[in-house]
């Protein structure tokens, strides 16, 4: 059996499957190359580095007492401005 006719009994099967004709054809193109990307983000996610729960803990907590004192500062600065804005309106 040659490829084409390979291909050929494929894209029956896949019409008498469903009946409706191209547009089956495109949806087995899609889900095959959708396995393909799920596998390849697979295979990527497993030469992931993933951080210990320590690490982690110690990255969040960073990033909260940043986001703090950030807040804070730029709390202290509106209420500077704000207080000259009003002295100069006046």
């Amino acid at each position: 059996m040659l490829r084409s006719d390979k291909l050929e009994l494929s894209t029956k099967f896949c019409f008498a499957k469903f009946g409706e004709g191209p547009q089956d054809q495109i949806f087995f193109e899609n889900m095959a190359q959708a396995k393909k990307f799920l596998q390849e983000v697979k295979g990527e996610l497993k030469k992931v580095s993933w951080s210990k729960r320590q690490e982690l803990f110690d990255s969040t907590v960073a990033v909260i007492v940043a986001t703090v004192l950030l807040g804070i500062f730029i709390g202290v600065v509106d209420f500077f401005f704000s207080q000259m804005i009003r002295i100069f309106i006046q």
